[in-house]
């Protein structure tokens, strides 16, 4: 008798956890905006499977090493995003790194277009893409390095990929 109050009790509390979920996600009233008010928890979940503007552009993450005191050598990409597999779905020990270099070239692009000459250099997004593309193993005695961030249009589009921001030469 007391197991079947306590299924009862438990399939009770998730029914109603559904229940109030699917509302919160469909109607934007009152009484969804009180509900998620007493979501101390963060029990009810907002879906959003839909951005209301997605993305319609690719950013690719180059850059490039200055050996002695000559230019710089020929653009190297790093890839922020990798192809997909079924094993990939299991085990992808890069995933993490791709995400916050992604959400950094992001959070850059960002700031950059909001400040003014160099100020960007001292936020944690320009910080963290430079220390990333310095700690890459190089082959050659690289005193320096810089990077840069393109944006391109999809796989079959007429157009060229375009640098939208480029950062100076910093000291290896």
């Amino acid at each position: 008798m007391t197991s079947q109050i306590y299924t009862f009790s438990i399939l009770t509390f998730f029914g109603v956890w559904l229940l109030i979920s699917i509302f919160c996600q469909f109607n934007k009233t009152k009484i969804s905006t009180f509900l998620r008010q007493l979501d101390l928890f963060s029990l009810i979940p907002f879906w959003s499977f839909f951005a209301p503007n997605p993305g319609t552009t690719d950013y690719h993450l180059l850059y490039r090493d200055k050996v002695n005191s000559s230019t710089g050598s020929y653009w190297k990409e790093y890839k922020l995003s990798s192809n997909r597999s079924l094993i990939g779905a299991l085990w992808n020990p890069k995933k993490r790194t791709k995400k916050v270099l992604s959400d950094a070239v992001s959070s850059l692009i960002t700031l950059s277009k909001d400040m003014k000459d160099n100020e960007y250099k001292t936020t944690l997004p320009y910080i963290a893409l430079l220390n990333f593309i310095a700690s890459i193993p190089r082959e050659n005695s690289a005193t320096a390095t810089q990077f840069i961030i393109m944006e391109s249009y999809g796989h079959f589009t007429e157009s060229k990929p375009v640098v939208i921001f480029r950062s100076e030469f910093h000291k290896i």
